[in-house]
């Protein structure tokens, strides 16, 4: 038992060294600007994280740091495909690639003027519509380097949690086993 114990603590330390080194991005417009958001495993916003975006040929467009919120703002010159990469040092790092088309996207939506407000047919719109969905002027959609399943980096840690656990859970049984073999064994051979 004391092997098991010392077998869990141990996976437990090692796992979660690895979450958190997890870091998250997520890219959305604001008016004319692109935000970044980095954060890390622990939902820490990351200040001061190096970021650099660059083109798809690797020409370096801008480079900088997140603020004291871990946001990056840039205004993009012509809307090309992109490559943002955030690096905050301790091993959290994480790029995000964004194609021309969903770069276009995100800012013609944050850009685009709210819907004009529907009535029912005859009678005419009265009051103020408010649009809760959104801040003004950003967009509702973002890219984001987190899913709803979680990253394949957050499945593989699970999964191999799970296995170490069941593999711990094994040696302890099998330990046991044996103990009880070689006991029996014993018995036997003084037994002659």
């Amino acid at each position: 038992m004391k092997r098991f114990m010392i077998g869990l603590v141990l996976f437990g330390c090692i796992a979660g060294a690895a979450s958190a080194h997890r870091m998250d991005l997520d890219c959305y417009a604001e008016g004319n600007e692109i935000v970044i958001e980095a954060w890390t495993g622990r939902d820490d916003v990351v200040v001061g994280g190096e970021v650099a975006i660059t083109a798809e040929d690797g020409t370096i467009l801008i480079q900088g740091k997140t603020d004291d919120q871990g946001r990056f703002r840039w205004k993009p010159g012509a809307v090309q495909s992109i490559s943002i990469s955030v690096y905050a040092g301790e091993g959290h790092k994480k790029s995000l690639d964004i194609s021309q088309e969903d770069l276009s996207a995100l800012l013609a939506e944050a850009n685009a003027a709210p819907p004009a407000p529907e009535a029912a047919e005859g009678e005419p719109v009265q009051g103020e519509v408010k649009i809760e969905s959104k801040p003004a002027g950003r967009s509702s959609k973002s890219i984001s380097t987190q899913n709803a399943f979680g990253t394949p980096e957050r499945v593989v840690i699970g999964l191999t949690f799970i296995s170490a656990f069941a593999a711990v859970w094994m040696a302890n049984r099998n330990s046991k086993k044996l103990d009880r073999i070689i006991e029996s064994l014993n018995k036997h051979e003084s037994g002659n």
